[in-house]
């Protein structure tokens, strides 16, 4: 039971600032984690980036992230990874829904060449507002029973793993294919509290089969404003 006792603590510092057409962000995290209350991995990364609006309805995100990674017990899987990603908003119903197509694409490389890696991923998201919804389906008596701030939220997501170099216990390059599928409804139950409801499903596919997983996962979320 002990080895399964993992702790992670994070520490951010991060800056913004709002120019003419785009804000620009600079990140710094540290995050450290121990395994059977002995150190296990720590990783530093730094992220600048910047958003904007194209259009009153589009907001665009683009960044990058530098990660250093120094592994305690397993100093061969110590290295960098290299991370540009954008995201893509297009909202509706006043703002309060949206659609959102996010994209990232990593490099890692270590000291050990067979965890070296690159990876691609792809992000869709829609936002529903619930009451919204009903009326332009031509519910209204349906709409009119709903909660105001009630929302459905529908996710998938895509990664792609190519370990670049022969992994030794398979003899061959490894891939791993991750696979997500998300549902959540929420509302706020009290005029400060939130509730939220989720279900999330992921497969993972590779050729190292110790990888290979099927994960099913509810969640009840209680939020408070104040």
């Amino acid at each position: 039971i002990s080895a399964q006792n993992f702790q992670s603590h994070t520490a951010t510092l991060s800056f913004t600032r709002e120019l003419e057409n785009f804000e620009a962000g600079l990140e710094y995290s540290f995050n450290h984690n121990t395994l059977d209350e002995q150190k296990f991995l720590r990783i530093h990364t730094i992220s600048p980036s910047v958003s904007f609006f194209p259009q009153p309805t589009l907001y665009t995100t683009l960044g990058y992230d530098f990660l250093r990674k120094d592994f305690f017990s397993d100093r061969e899987r110590d290295g960098f990874t290299n991370r540009v990603a954008a995201n893509q908003f297009m909202f509706f119903a006043e703002s309060k829904g949206y659609i959102l197509l996010g994209l990232q694409y990593e490099l890692e490389t270590t000291f050990a060449p067979q965890y070296d890696l690159k990876s691609v991923y792809l992000n869709p998201v829609l936002q529903l507002p619930l009451a919204w919804a009903m009326t332009k389906s031509g519910w209204p008596s349906l709409a009119a029973l709903m909660p105001r701030d009630a929302q459905a939220r529908l996710g998938f997501s895509y990664r792609r793993k190519d370990y670049t170099k022969e992994t030794a216990s398979i003899g061959e390059e490894r891939l791993d294919k991750t696979r997500n599928y998300g549902a959540a409804l929420s509302a706020k139950i009290l005029q400060d509290l939130k509730a939220e409801i989720s279900f999330s499903h992921t497969d993972t596919d590779s050729n190292l089969v110790s990888v290979v997983s099927t994960e099913n996962v509810w969640a009840l979320t209680f939020s408070l404003d104040f």
